[in-house]
């Protein structure tokens, strides 16, 4: 009996990817990080836009000493000492018309 198993494994795919097209994620927001929220080895500078537009996107990095709140017009650059590591907890805001539309928190190690 010769039969090819193309079939079987398309079915099996499918039933474990399907579940995930209707997974919901509370971690949906409108900001666009890159390089994305994680741990890195080296020094990095986050670039942060938002994927709709706003008129202002600011941030501020808590824990130290009550940080301002900064325009993201320019990279965040994080950087830690050689064999150090270093937590950043990053605040982010989204404003209209003087309004914030979305606020969130993102961290990088």
């Amino acid at each position: 009996m010769n039969f090819s198993r193309t079939p079987l494994l398309i079915a099996l795919i499918s039933l474990i990817s399907v579940p995930q097209l209707f997974a919901q994620s509370d971690d949906i927001t409108p900001f666009v990080l890159t390089p994305a929220p994680g741990t890195y080895r080296d020094d990095i500078a986050v670039d942060i836009r938002a994927d709709l537009e706003y008129e202002t996107i600011l941030y501020r990095v808590e824990g130290y000493d009550s940080s301002p709140l900064v325009s993201a017009d320019e990279p965040l650059l994080l950087s830690a000492p050689s064999g150090s590591r270093r937590r950043y907890r990053i605040e982010l805001l989204l404003i209209t018309q003087g309004q914030v539309q979305e606020n969130t928190f993102v961290e990088y190690i």
